[in-house]
């Protein structure tokens, strides 16, 4: 396959004044961390110590884990559903999802739709790139394909042997962030199904039909094998083949309200700030990220409270259920604190929404500041 875009890009990369020497970027702790002894993650939590409800360190995470990995899981673009719905489509412009690995930078993520990706795949964009300063506007269709490609592009280039040796590395940092499966799987419904382009009517929101309610959504779940399904709704567990290599990663992110600090200090501890640019942290210790874009309302809040509006309580424990291997991959919670308030009352019924297709909140519902 070519890469025109990407070789272009890469060539006049090598040339511009605003590349930053692998020497310069990589493994650089940054000056905060020493202040004082202060490390951004001393308040991350240990992976598989109860539920895993914040961003997490594997202490003791498995080196090698790819060694023995079959032929067919990597490159990704060759699975059963890519093959089906993507006959045609170059890894450059399949726009889907996949492990991005940098052997030189000794990193890995896994970047999963519903959790971010649009920022993560900017940031690995520029690792891709060696360009501190290059930006993919998102703006129209094809500036997500070629940003969304990212992790595609990276497999084919390095190859097996390259995700082995990233992750055989003990100096290697294998991150990936996660979401509460209830959480992503509303967040797909909002975002792909209410209100959607025609496109997305076709790839993105896979049960669509006029009227659609998030009832339509649950039941085709419950019907359905999440594991080869449009990337928006496959389970993360089978996102990278999490499901048999999480114990390879040492650090396991949650998506949430610290998910700017958290990613922030991912990139920190990998020695990759300097290609940082989506998740940055202001004087007075705010987010800079676009928390509202393409979000579900109009703070970006797809919280508890929120959940509590669409989900009855027996529906969210049979989807619990359903997205079992979700739980135990990731360890969260199966019993959350807020079903015992769920109400459900947009379950079978479509939301209000404002001009920008986002959930108008009763005014009774006070999400948190």
């Amino acid at each position: 396959m070519t890469f025109l875009v990407w070789g272009a890009l890469i060539q006049g990369v090598r040339t511009s004044s605003e590349v930053i020497s692998l020497f310069q970027l990589r493994r650089s702790r940054p000056q905060a961390e020493a202040n004082l002894g202060v490390t951004c993650d001393e308040d991350w939590g240990i992976f598989g110590d109860g539920p895993l409800q914040r961003t997490s360190i594997n202490p003791s995470p498995w080196h090698g884990a790819m060694d023995g990995a079959d032929e067919w899981e990597f490159p990704e673009a060759d699975s059963a559903y890519i093959r089906s719905e993507f006959p045609n489509v170059d890894v450059e412009r399949l726009g889907i999802q996949f492990l991005f690995v940098d052997p030189a930078m000794k990193f890995a993520f896994c970047p999963i739709e519903k959790n971010a990706c649009s920022f993560f795949d900017q940031t690995m964009t520029r690792l891709l790139t060696r360009n501190t300063s290059y930006v993919i506007p998102k703006e129209m269709p094809e500036d997500f394909l070629r940003t969304y490609s990212v992790g595609a592009i990276a497999q084919e280039r390095y190859g097996m042997q390259g995700i082995k040796q990233v992750f055989a590395d003990p100096d290697a940092t294998r991150a990936v962030f996660v979401r509460d499966p209830l959480h992503r799987f509303l967040s797909a419904y909002l975002n792909k199904c209410l209100h959607p382009t025609p496109e997305e009517t076709e790839t993105n929101c896979p049960m669509y039909k006029p009227g659609i309610t998030f009832k339509d959504a649950v039941e085709w779940a419950l019907q359905t094998d999440m594991q080869d399904v449009n990337p928006h709704w496959k389970l993360q567990a089978y996102h990278c083949h999490l499901h048999k290599y999480i114990a390879s990663y040492n650090i396991i992110g949650v998506v949430s309200g610290s998910l700017s600090e958290d990613a922030q200090c991912l990139f920190e501890k990998a020695g990759l700030a300097g290609y940082n640019q989506e998740f940055l942290i202001d004087e007075n210790g705010r987010a800079k990220r676009d928390g509202g874009f393409r979000s579900a309302t109009k703070g970006g809040n797809t919280d508890d409270e929120l959940l509590k509006l669409f989900f009855p309580p027996a529906v969210a424990k049979n989807l619990i259920h359903h997205f079992a291997i979700e739980y135990s991959t990731f360890h969260f919670d199966t019993s959350p604190a807020w079903l015992e308030q769920a109400t459900g009352k947009y379950y079978e019924t479509q939301p209000p929404l404002d001009e920008n297709s986002r959930v108008i909140l009763p005014s009774s519902v006070e999400l948190p500041k």
